[in-house]
Order: structure tokens, then C-alpha cells, then sequence
């Protein structure tokens, strides 16, 4: 099956019948996964901080 088949076997479902609840709960998706993005860019770079400052010179993997 290639790309073009299953776009056009997933179009009609996420736009038919539940159209606007699929749209609603693709947004709250995305909210929450760029919500998970930022908390875990922020740990990280927290964590890349306290290490500089305990004077090691590798970054946290």
C-alpha cells in the first residue's frame, strides 16, 4: 500500500463523519505534545546547566 492509498482512506475519516471532534482532539494532541516538548527541552537544558556548574565539560546526554 503507498502513502497516496492511505491518505485517501484517512481523509474522509478524519473529516467526515467526526469531522469536528477529530479536529478538537487533534489539537489537544498537539497542545499536549508541544507542552511535553517544552517541559522536556526545559529539563534538559536545566540539566546541561547544573552540570556546566559543577565544572564537568560534558553536556547531559
Amino acid at each position: 500500500m503507498n502513502n497516496s492509498q492511505l491518505a485517501n482512506d484517512w481523509i474522509p475519516v478524519t473529516f467526515g463523519v467526526g469531522g469536528a471532534v477529530g479536529l478538537i482532539g487533534n489539537i489537544f494532541l498537539l497542545t499536549l505534545v508541544s507542552k511535553s516538548n517544552i517541559y522536556l527541552d526545559l529539563s534538559v537544558s536545566f540539566q546541561y546547566r547544573k552540570d556546566t556548574n559543577n565544572g564537568s565539560t560534558h553536556a547531559a546526554s
